[in-house]
Formats: structure tokens, sequence, C-alpha cells
């Protein structure tokens, strides 16, 4: 049923609804894709296919509606696919529908116990591998919008759903019994704690508000994007776990001088209950990311090493466009960005004591094609590992 009413919503965005009042836009189509080949310290080479179709009507932006596929896979054997379905103003209402269904796979995942122990070399023991089929999909009401505030005013309430299967181990056989290995990594830090490797299905309702002022969605150069939600986990609703989260994701985008932008993020987020341990990874919100550690929030340490109960980010950069060409029409912009990321992480409800301060920072290259598609490559050094120097090429800026 969801996906026939996104397929329904595309259609709808694709087809006139009645008899315009104004002038027929016919629309039309465009097409941005690329190989994805990606190099990430967390999850090695990365080598597969990203590709967006857009379609163009009525003024939308950045679209009407947009449909992006990933297929992709790295030297580490992670792996990420999926179809994802972007249709704004649908069934021309102030609605924005987004749905997605997708497969994720990991052998590689840091686990260095709960809290993280300070002694978390990156083998099997610390380690724990994961299969997670997954399906989500949002609705985005926008309540009001104010065109005339600089560029313009937007408020929206949101509610979605996410399902995560959860199922541990992976589709190798690794031991010889003739079956893939559906369990924890025998021995490691993981296993000691979960040794069935906590399965089952995440059925996540989510809910909130969302306020945004920003110029241009994809590359914005001011205004800021504010959104503040709660989830909840329970069984009524088919979840294997019972825990809840609240989230709090604040943007600023702010120009300097001409081709400088300051652009800073600070989230809030906790979550409580028995949320297994790959849920307590990732960081609610209207955009979901995983923390803290990786290329989104705390680069330069290791993937989510610090998933903690209750997690403070801080992150700023400083972005300057230092080359912009004109390619038979085409802007293509180069910027670099400076960045420093920190963050604070509490795993034990009852007591500060385990808290852990984070830092990592670095230097990012980045390309930007028509102000709709951008690539990076962060170089990252954090204190939390010694010696490593991080890398991630990825597309979109980080925020």
């Amino acid at each position: 049923m969801i996906i026939a009413a996104l397929l329904g919503a595309f259609f709808a965005s694709a087809a006139p609804q009645g008899a315009p009042t104004l002038p027929i836009d016919e629309g039309h189509w465009t097409f941005a894709g690329v190989p994805r080949l990606t190099l990430n310290s967390d999850e090695g080479i990365g080598l597969g296919l990203r590709g967006v179709f857009f379609w163009h009507r009525f003024g939308a932006r950045p679209y009407k509606t947009a449909i992006t596929f990933q297929a992709w896979a790295t030297s580490r054997l992670v792996q990420h696919h999926y179809l994802k379905i972007d249709a704004i103003d649908a069934f021309d209402l102030p609605v924005r529908l987004e749905g997605e269904l997708g497969f994720f796979s990991t052998l590689t995942y840091p686990f260095c116990g709960d809290p993280p122990a300070l002694d978390c070399v990156d083998d099997d023991d610390t380690r724990l591998r994961s299969l997670e089929p997954y399906g989500s999909v949002t609705s985005r009401v926008r309540i009001f919008r104010q065109p005339w505030w600089k560029d313009r005013l937007k408020l929206e309430a949101f509610v979605g759903w996410r399902g995560t299967d959860y199922i541990p181990g992976t589709l190798f056989d690794d031991d010889g019994d003739g079956a893939a290995d559906l369990f924890p990594y025998p021995g490691s830090r993981y296993a000691a704690l979960h040794p069935q490797g906590e399965p089952g299905l995440a059925s996540v309702l989510q809910m909130g508000l969302a306020l945004d002022t920003r110029d241009d969605e994809p590359n914005p150069s001011r205004g800021f994007f504010v959104d503040a939600s709660v989830r909840d986990s329970q069984p009524t609703w088919g979840s294997s776990f019972a825990f809840g989260g609240a989230n709090l994701t604040a943007r600023l985008y702010a120009p300097v001088v001409d081709g400088v932008v300051v652009a800073e993020r600070i989230i809030v987020d906790g979550v409580s209950g028995d949320a297994p341990w790959r849920e307590r990874a990732r960081i609610g919100g209207l955009v979901e990311s995983s923390g803290i550690g990786g290329l989104d929030v705390g680069r330069g340490i290791r993937l989510a090493r610090y998933p903690g109960r209750l997690r403070l980010s801080f992150q700023h950069e400083l972005r300057v466009t230092a080359l912009e060409l004109d390619l038979w029409g085409n802007s293509l912009g180069l910027p670099v960005a400076f960045f420093v990321d920190s963050g604070v992480a509490f795993f034990d409800k009852d007591t500060v004591d385990d808290a852990r301060l984070l830092f990592g920072g670095g230097i990012s290259f980045r390309v930007v094609w028509n102000r709709a598609f951008v690539m990076r490559l962060d170089l990252a050094l954090s204190p939390e590992e010694p010696g490593r120097l991080s890398a991630y090429a990825s597309p979109g800026h980080p925020w």
C-alpha cells in the first residue's frame, strides 16, 4: 500500500490535475547518474551505481519528483542497495511524500563494548556483522509558507514509519557447515554481551516539526533548517523491541563574504528502553544518520563508535568556493571546506561518569554541479583514533 501510494503520488505529480489557471507547464525530466566509486576508512573502497531521475514542473524547488536508486558494495563487504521516491506537493496538495526500500549489510560495524573501551583495535573481536532489510515512508505536511521572508520560510509537520529487520551475522558460510552464519562473530565483545545478536524487527513511528528558511536545499548558502521529533517503537505496531527517543537538529548557514559560507549543525539525540545496539547507533530526526563517529557525525572517529543513550554533537564548517566555472551553460563549483566535529556521548542513564568528550577535524574537497549535485572527499583526524587518517568520499554535503 505504501509503494502504491508513493507511485500514485509520482504519477499525480507528473500529470495535470484539472484545468490549470496558469499557462500549462508540460514539465520535463532530467537525469543525474554516476558510478559510485567511494573511499571510506570504515567501509573500504566502494564501487556501484547511483542515479536520480528528476521531474521538474511548476517551478517546484529543487524538483517536483525525484526517483533515486543505488547498487553499491565495498572491498570490506559492506552493501547498500535502495530505491527512493521523493514527491513534492504530491496530489497537488501541500504534502511531501518520501519512501524508501533497501537492503544494508556489514561485516565491519565497530563494537568496543558498552560503554566503549579505549583499547579498541579494528579486528573481528571489536566488530559486529549484520543484515538489515528495511523500508520507510514519511509524510511532510506544509502548515505555513511565507515566500517573502528572504528566500522563503516554511513550517512543516511530519510523521513517518521505518521498519528495519535486524538479522545478526552474514550470508557467507565462513565456518563451513553449509549454512549462512546468522550469528555474531564467535568470541567477539558483542557476542559476549549479546549471544543471540539482538535479532528482530524495529518498527519505529516518528513525528515532529521542521522549520526551513534555506535559500537552496541541496547546496544552501544562507538560512536555517531546524527539526524536532519524537520516536517510539512498541510491540503494539509490530516491533520486537520497546524503546523511545527524541531528537533536535539545528542547521545554520551564513555567508561571510562572496564565496565563503559558515555552516553549523547542532544535534541533541536521546534514546531510552531496550533499543538494540544497532538502533542506538542511529540518530533520529527528519534526516537520519549514525553516530557519534563516521562520515556524517564525528568525522575522524570510527563509524558510530560512540552511540550513547544521550548524544550531543556540534559541527562547524567553513566552506570556501575557490573556483566556479561555466561549462556550456552548466555551473561547476569547486569548494574547499575546513571542519571541526565535536560531541559528547553519555552511556549510562544514571550517571555521567562514562561521558566522553569527542573531537575530530580536517579538510574537505567538493564538487558542486548546477548547485544540485554535490560530491565530497573529507580527510579527518581524531585523538580517538591515534595514527589513523580517515577518508570519506560521498555524495552531498554532510548537512
